[in-house]
């Protein structure tokens, strides 16, 4: 039987869309530590929280939507470049808001992309009121993911080290070994047998992800395993300004 004449002109962006696997990562944390931040943000406040994106692409961000729609509707998202969803156009090493200004600042996987991570976070601390919030999330073991860039990656220590100014409320792996090896085997099967051909890699790359992606869901035993950390895709920490 032939194709249809809607199949055979089907925008190639559509069978990519199709073709394309489901995410090799699973964030089994984010969303608890989402709730947990709106419970400590709404604690004695009838009005919502001033709560600073740094980062935040289109609001989207995996968890976000636990810390409720009131709470995250009226955050300022600060983004490089205009876009949806986007309030303020800024750079994080360099926050355009006076000194104690919000109540929770939130970095989901943006201190690998930054330049200068510490900079960043003595802006947020500048930023953040006395007993203010820092959520922030960072990968460990992920392949390189520039956005437009990509610089460093952490030990589960080097973050507290990085976050020493704030005072340690909760931390550890939100993004756990399954995930590592669901996104990394795919990428060393497509590197081995592309041959050195990019096109075949893409190819292989996505074909493979359909494979790789089931071990994500180890995550959800093996995370909450103190030796996770060795081998962890990536951690949180939630700390406090002083």
């Amino acid at each position: 039987m032939g194709k249809s004449e809607g199949q055979m002109n089907a925008p190639k962006g559509t069978l990519r869309r199709i073709l394309k696997p489901p995410p090799s990562v699973l964030n089994v944390a984010a969303r608890r530590n989402y709730r947990h931040l709106r419970e400590l943000l709404m604690a004695g406040r009838s009005t919502p929280p001033k709560v600073l994106l740094v980062g935040g692409g289109d609001r989207k961000g995996v968890g976000t939507e636990e810390i409720g729609g009131d709470v995250l509707g009226a955050a300022v998202n600060l983004e490089l470049q205009s876009g949806k969803g986007v309030d303020v156009r800024g750079d994080g090493h360099f926050l355009p808001f006076a000194g104690g200004r919000f109540d929770a600042v939130v970095a989901q996987a943006v201190l690998e992309h930054v330049a200068d991570p510490q900079i960043v976070l003595d802006e947020v601390h500048r930023v953040l009121r006395g007993g203010g919030y820092i959520y922030v999330e960072v990968p460990f073991l992920q392949c390189y993911h520039p956005a437009p860039t990509d610089f460093q990656r952490y030990t589960l220590d080097g973050l507290h080290r990085l976050l020493s100014s704030f005072r340690m409320l909760d931390s550890g792996v939100c993004v756990g070994p399954g995930s590592m090896m669901s996104d990394m085997t795919k990428y060393f099967l497509a590197l081995i047998l592309s041959g050195g051909n990019d096109r075949l890699f893409q190819l292989l790359f996505r074909g493979l992800g359909w494979l790789t992606f089931p071990l994500k869901y180890l995550d959800l035993i093996l995370s909450g395993n103190e030796n996770a950390r060795y081998m962890a895709s990536g951690f949180y920490y939630l700390g406090m300004k002083a």
